[in-house]
């Protein structure tokens, strides 16, 4: 017995916004903000902030972000000290658990009917 018709045309391709998603980035960009948080006398990301600038693109350049930080520097030098650190430590980024084992299994996948690959 075959599978059900679904109406839904076959699918080609997937597409990840890997940031956060695949691989660890969330932390790493959490660790080099407080980093320089730190430098700058500044306490720690709390968990309310880090959630209002989660998945927003280039939070910490943002009015949250500065609002809260109330840093010494100026948004420019943030930027540049912060992009640094981040530029340091994303070589060392890891994939989430269970990002390996979907890509492999999506990079083995068949079509149902045909059992062509996707």
């Amino acid at each position: 017995m075959g599978l059900p018709k679904t109406g839904f045309p076959a699918v080609r391709a997937c597409i990840f916004d890997m940031d956060g998603l695949l691989i660890n980035s969330e932390d790493i960009i959490g660790l080099s903000t407080n980093q320089l948080l730190e430098k700058y006398g500044r306490p720690p990301l709390t968990r309310s902030i880090q959630a209002q600038l989660m998945g927003v693109a280039d939070s910490t350049n943002g009015d949250v972000f500065h609002n809260w930080a109330k840093l010494s520097i100026s948004r420019e030098q943030f930027a540049r000290e912060s992009s640094e650190g981040m530029r340091l430590r994303f070589p060392d980024c890891r994939p989430l658990p269970g990002a390996e084992n979907i890509l492999s299994s999506l990079s083995r996948a068949r079509n149902a009917e045909s059992r062509d690959t996707i």
